[in-house]
């Protein structure tokens, strides 16, 4: 198959591709600075049979001066050159492959070397379940082999081995694929439970140390929420998404306790790129927390469940749906007819799936289900109806002032809010949010 000399000076996709080819080849590539470290090296290997090599490294024209030795010296090496070259060097002696584009140059480099992509191991894509690369920073060995999807000449799919289950020492690498823009890995649909019982398990020994830079603890929340949430759709509440619930719950907790929500969390959480929903998670947890410790003493004890709703209560919607609090909002968002449905009976379906869990509190269900404001769980009443519990009451209310507060960026139109929520419990709840608030910034 012949031997591969590598010239790269960006470090992540320089990792990328010799695992790649190391993993498929069984051919360890060597790394060379530039293309007079390279010529070194093909004076003692004349044989080398491939070189991929950046067009240019600084003032260097590594493509060129290589293609130059290689044809005045007749060697039998090709190069694929990652960038642009002068089309005058002769293409029978490069295939030239899109700047950065790890797969580009992974398939030309098995084009060079006469390995037709049949016979990479491969399943239909209905064998393969797609994993969030960036969750792979939390484990402490890969729990079960590990996938690149790349893509043939006729638009087909192919996978590459990137790492064996079993794998400790290769765990630094991960950076270099997500620098690289690949979002998620692929593993096989049987080792799916086994991947997350050990993702559950590494996040606990994470979450349930006290004193982490917030920061970290909540980037690794959000990942974990973000994972967990489309998880539970799909299966239920298996027990390492039972774990990771309880861990959501208790690390919340612990960033609450240490820290001063309003303004040192809440500050954090609007300044970074986490997901609405992890977002509104996180506020509806603060403004519960201080609530139960000011003016709403009997909420104290409660505070847990209403965290608990507050992970589960938009469980079946993603990113901009959760926004959506009436049927005015619904309309305007000019959603298909199928997304419609998923956001009007969003609140019935998540109640749905704790209505027989029985180690979750018996009216997280009922919360859930009236926390727009109707009994059915269906639609966006206003106003709500004023026969939902107390409970509901106080999440409803508080989920549409942080609503408020989110879209305005600086001062909820509270006038809006009493006229859509009308009832004392709803005033009270909305003007103490107001002052805890007004001292965010």
């Amino acid at each position: 198959m012949g031997q591969i000399i590598i010239i790269e000076d960006n470090q992540g996709l320089l990792s990328v591709l010799s695992t790649g080819l190391k993993k498929y080849t069984n051919i360890e590539p060597f790394p060379r600075e530039d293309a007079e470290d390279a010529i070194d090296l093909l004076k003692i290997l004349p044989g080398i049979k491939l070189i991929i090599t950046k067009n240019k490294i600084g003032n260097d024209e590594t493509a060129k001066i290589l293609c130059e030795y290689i044809k005045k010296n007749n060697l039998p090496t090709k190069l694929v050159v990652n960038g642009p070259v002068n089309e005058s060097l002769g293409d029978s002696h490069f295939i030239v492959s899109t700047d950065g584009d790890y797969e580009q140059i992974l398939f030309n480099s098995f084009k060079v070397l006469n390995i037709p992509l049949d016979d990479i191991r491969k399943r239909n894509i209905t064998d393969y379940v797609s994993v969030k690369t960036s969750i792979y920073k939390y484990l402490d060995f890969i729990p079960a082999d590990t996938f690149i999807r790349l893509k043939k000449p006729d638009g087909s799919d192919y996978y590459l081995r990137c790492y064996h289950h079993g794998d400790k020492d290769k765990l630094e690498s991960i950076e270099s694929y997500i620098t690289q823009g690949v979002e998620n890995f692929f593993i096989h649909e049987e080792d799916e439970v086994r991947f997350y019982n050990v993702f559950s398990d590494c996040l606990t020994q994470i979450l349930e140390i006290q004193h982490i830079p917030l920061k970290k603890r909540l980037d690794t929340m959000a990942d974990a929420y973000d994972t967990f949430s489309p998880l539970v759709v799909k299966w239920g509440l298996i027990s390492c998404l039972v774990q990771m619930y309880d861990d959501l719950i208790s690390s919340a907790k612990i960033a609450l306790e240490m820290h001063h929500f309003i303004p040192m969390v809440y500050s954090q959480i609007e300044k970074e790129n986490y997901s609405y929903n992890f977002k509104n998670f996180m506020n509806l947890s603060g403004a519960f927390f201080l609530l139960g410790r000011q003016n709403f003493s009997d909420l104290f004890k409660e505070v847990d469940k209403l965290m608990g709703v507050a992970i589960f209560h938009d469980i079946r919607l993603k990113g901009q749906q959760a926004m959506i609090l009436s049927l005015r909002e619904l309309r305007e968002a000019k959603y298909n007819a199928i997304e419609e449905e998923i956001i009007l009976d969003h609140a019935r379906d998540a109640a749905e799936i704790l209505k027989d869990e029985y180690a979750f509190p018996l009216d997280m269900s009922k919360i859930i289900r009236e926390h727009h404001g109707d009994h059915s769980g269906i639609g966006f009443p206003i106003p709500p109806k004023e026969t939902i519990g107390h409970l509901s009451k106080v999440f409803l209310a508080t989920e549409m002032f942080l609503k408020e507060l989110y879209e305005t960026k600086d001062t909820p139109d509270m006038e809006k809010l009493q006229k859509s929520l009308n009832e004392d419990i709803y005033k009270k709840i909305i003007n103490q949010l107001y002052l805890i608030f007004s001292g965010r910034k």
